[in-house]
């Protein structure tokens, strides 16, 4: 249950930092990578 749990928190920190990197890219021009953030959210979904 501990695994699935952290499992859990992996996937949810995962997408959140995706929205992190757009809403700095947005606010303080940190480059953004699309194929990146792609892998990332692809990663979550399996």
């Amino acid at each position: 249950a501990r695994n699935i749990r952290a499992g859990i928190g992996d996937l949810i920190s995962n997408l959140s930092a995706i929205e992190d990197w757009k809403l700095a890219s947005q606010k303080r021009g940190e480059r953004f990578d699309n194929f990146a953030a792609l892998l990332s959210a692809g990663a979550s979904e399996t």
